[in-house]
């Protein structure tokens, strides 16, 4: 029986997704090598050069080098790659447990010769191993992709990266798992998740469309994880804040879950 609810959780309900979004990660970070081989190539014409002032817009960086690591750093882990991992750790986090809740399946895990913190461990350590296997793909491609390009970027650096935006991404997972506890609806943990993240990541981007108030970054973890300064280099930060707020996350779930009088 132990492990059996971490197989039957990543086969069923991760597995499906990784797939996916590993091809599309794959697919993104393929694009952007291209893109930023034709981009900081000496003989591409002087306009394209715009698009790094663009970038600097987009996301919110002082200074976008038109560098590889600039390149990355802006159009990849602060822009499209927490995008794309967010959608999948809250896909996932939001069925763990409110899925088979909706669906009459918790009833029958809750009927094994287990404590509810031991499902409650092995559903979560699903969603952990597929976000470390994407951020594990991440990074491959986009290493592999960078050398192809011509490219060099150093591994060690390009995972610190690649952990620090799998992070980011984990803690919104673990918000819609936990909203999947407390609230025993999908729908109801993905929108309120999303719009959580929308949220912080606007407070986030307060430097750059109100100065004034640009104090209210630090409420973000994006500003931890994605610091908004120059792009000149891959290391996006520290993991310690989003580390800290997933244990949060799962505390909050593990108490409302030993606490919560389920009835089917």
């Amino acid at each position: 029986m132990r492990l059996e609810i971490f197989r039957r959780a990543f086969s069923e309900q991760t597995a499906p997704l990784l797939k996916n979004w590993a091809i599309a990660t794959g697919t993104v970070n393929l694009v952007l090598a291209g893109l930023g081989r034709f981009l900081l190539h000496p003989e591409t014409p002087s306009e394209w050069q715009n698009s790094f002032t663009l970038l600097e817009q987009v996301t919110g960086l002082k200074t976008v080098a038109a560098t590889p690591a600039g390149w990355f750093t802006a159009s990849s882990f602060n822009l499209l790659l927490p995008l794309l991992l967010g959608f999948f750790s809250v896909g996932v986090g939001s069925r763990l447990i409110a899925w088979e809740e909706e669906n009459g399946i918790l009833g029958l895990l809750l009927s094994y010769p287990l404590s509810r913190s031991h499902i409650l461990i092995e559903k979560f350590a699903a969603l952990l191993a597929g976000q470390t296997l994407l951020g594990t793909v991440v990074w491959i491609t986009l290493y592999v992709l960078g050398l192809a390009a011509g490219f060099h970027l150093p591994a060690a650096v390009l995972a610190l990266a690649c952990l620090n935006s799998s992070l980011l991404a984990l803690v919104f997972g673990a918000a819609a798992f936990t909203l999947g506890v407390v609230s025993g609806s999908v729908r109801k943990s993905r929108w309120i998740t999303a719009a959580t993240a929308l949220a912080f990541y606007l407070l986030y981007r307060t430097p750059s469309f109100l100065p004034q108030a640009s104090f209210l970054k630090y409420l973000s973890p994006f500003t931890y994880a994605l610091p908004l300064s120059a792009a000149n280099n891959l290391v996006t930060g520290s993991p310690w804040v989003s580390l800290a707020l997933i244990g949060v996350l799962l505390a909050l779930g593990w108490k409302v879950f030993e606490s919560r009088d389920l009835d089917f």
